[in-house]
């Protein structure tokens, strides 16, 4: 096991290229060896890093305002805005989707043109974690606050299409297994809650 606590608080984690890459509160990205935990780059951008996330050569990085394209030599390709805080962006499988969390609100870009749309969800509060399913059929969705709620949506319109049972406290983080026939999630209620997506759900 190896450790680092040096520089600011981290806030998003990714596995890029080989590498550890770490967004921090104070608006900068670390590029640290997967092998050695030893610092290589640090990378400051425009504000506080809020989430990241990776497919092939490209990381996006959503901060406050904006969701930033990066390649393999960490230089901004793309910037599109963020009407709202992307919170747990994810790629899809594909790549060709880029999708977050808002509060009330599910954010979903277009990667080729940058188009943002917003489609309002059954969460009385933050969309805490997003999840696309390994075939990219599926989107579920966690909510925090006042809604630990889990949802599954259909990607071709993101409508719902499975209800699950809420958790005890708010929603934390939520994924598929990598056959796409589990979903995971858990709260600060201190559970992990597994679902088979082939087994009836709770209404």
């Amino acid at each position: 096991i190896r450790t680092q606590t040096r520089g600011a608080d981290i806030t998003a984690l990714a596995l890029f290229q080989g590498r550890v890459v770490s967004g921090h509160a104070d608006g900068r990205l670390r590029v640290w060896s997967a092998d050695t935990l030893q610092a290589e780059r640090d990378i400051a951008l425009d504000g506080r890093v809020v989430a990241l996330s990776a497919h092939g050569n490209r990381l996006a990085v959503g901060l406050d305002h904006a969701v930033l394209l990066l390649d393999t030599d960490f230089r901004t390709r793309r910037t599109f805005p963020a009407t709202r805080i992307p919170h747990d962006l994810q790629f899809s499988p594909d790549g060709r989707t880029l999708a977050a969390g808002n509060w009330f609100r599910l954010s979903v870009w277009d990667v080729a043109s940058g188009a943002e749309r917003a489609f309002p969800t059954e969460h009385n509060g933050l969309l805490a974690s997003v999840a696309f399913s390994p075939d990219g059929r599926y989107l579920a969705t966690l909510g925090r606050h006042t809604d630990s709620a889990i949802r599954l949506l259909d990607t071709t319109d993101f409508r719902v299409v499975r209800r699950y049972q809420a958790h005890e406290l708010c929603g934390a983080i939520i994924r598929f297994s990598p056959d796409g026939r589990t979903l995971a999630s858990g709260s600060d209620d201190e559970s992990v809650r597994l679902y088979r997506l082939d087994r009836p759900p709770y209404l």
